[in-house]
């Protein structure tokens, strides 16, 4: 398994550039997912991508699974990634070692590199794949990993194929993050108001009812004035239910706590 910094360089024209402008188009869309995958195989010869969040010693959720073929193989061997298999990814540094926030850093493994059996054989055999080229950033409150996955015949990545894609890192990682959260979001806004009550229960049970409210209305958009209504308190109350909540969970800003519960 080898280890390293990423240096971001300056962005050039490749083959990825002219399948950014439909990208950017079907963020939140079903179409995404697959044609990102056909981006990334024609432009770095990788059979699939996928992205999880791992937040603190919780299991990882998935955010992405692209694929060109063996889609079903693919979704199944993240589920049990999810559910399993993630303790026994050596790749997940992250868990035993800190990451400085804000780097990018590279981490490559091959299938004969991975000891345990059923890993190998779920998330390496079953879809094909023999070599990965993993991706961790740290953000404040997470980790977030994007992998390149490569069958046998495409080789192993090459320090200057990394280098193509990582011209292309910023606007790849910004895209998921943002096609994550538009597909998170229910459409009906008391649907989503709940599942972000339910998500914050489950992460923060020290959030008093007023607090968890006042959040989850911040996460579906809503202004101070527009929660005050809601609630039938003050804005001053608001704001103060709004402090208080952040905190507690040591943030500062609604992005920060978008990106907390997603």
């Amino acid at each position: 398994m080898h280890i390293f910094e990423a240096n971001i360089p300056m962005p050039k024209r490749d083959e990825f550039e002219q399948y950014l402008p439909d990208l950017v188009d079907c963020v939140g869309l079903e179409s995404f997912e697959d044609r990102l995958a056909v981006a990334a195989d024609r432009a770095f010869d990788c059979a699939h991508l996928t992205a999880f969040n791992f937040y603190k010693d919780n299991a990882p959720r998935k955010m992405l699974m692209s694929a060109i073929d063996n889609q079903a193989s693919v979704e199944e061997a993240g589920k049990r990634y999810s559910e399993v298999h993630w303790k026994r990814d050596p790749t997940n540094l992250f868990r035993d070692r800190s990451l400085e926030v804000g780097k990018y850093y590279w981490v490559l493994t091959s299938s004969n590199e991975v000891e345990d059996p059923d890993y190998l054989s779920d998330c390496y055999h079953e879809t094909q794949i023999y070599y990965r080229a993993s991706l961790l950033r740290r953000f404040p409150e997470y980790t977030m990993k994007l992998s390149f996955h490569r069958k046998r015949a495409a080789g192993e990545f090459l320090r200057g194929q990394l280098d193509d894609i990582q011209c292309y890192v910023d606007t790849i990682l910004s895209l998921v993050r943002r096609h994550d959260i538009i597909c998170a979001v229910p459409k009906s806004t008391d649907a989503a108001r709940d599942a972000y009550t339910n998500k914050l229960i489950g992460q923060f049970p020290t959030l008093t009812e007023r607090e968890l409210q006042t959040c989850a209305l911040i996460c579906v958009g809503m202004t101070s004035e527009a929660i005050a209504l809601t609630l039938g308190i003050s804005i001053n109350t608001v704001l103060t239910f709004r402090r208080r909540a952040y905190r507690k969970l040591n943030i500062c800003s609604q992005n920060q706590l978008l990106r907390v519960l997603h």
